[in-house]
């Protein structure tokens, strides 16, 4: 399910502050360097799920997560790879 029309600028936006902020931070930058110096590339990436304030009744069971189409373009937008065929799951 993509993102509500209301909220997708603003999820947009978040993306690239987010990805703004871990750019600038130092920290970051010289851990990512050193790793990739042992010959390993790390990638970050989040998930934010959106969910009403309020719930419907009855509208029980586990929540879940799927990566759509939106969803994908979205992450690949803000340079984040990530692999569809691996899961928690696999571990």
């Amino acid at each position: 399910m993509e993102p509500p029309e209301e909220i997708r600028e603003h999820l947009l936006q978040l993306g690239r502050l987010i990805e703004q902020v871990l750019s600038r931070t130092e920290a970051i930058r010289e851990i990512l360097r050193q790793i990739e110096e042992k010959g390993y590339h790390v990638s970050l990436g989040f998930v934010t799920m959106i969910l009403p304030v309020r719930r419907r009744e009855g509208a029980g069971g586990p929540l879940r997560f799927e990566l759509n189409d939106w969803d994908r373009k979205f992450l690949r937008r803000i340079g984040i790879d990530f692999n569809e065929e691996r899961s928690d799951a696999d571990d």
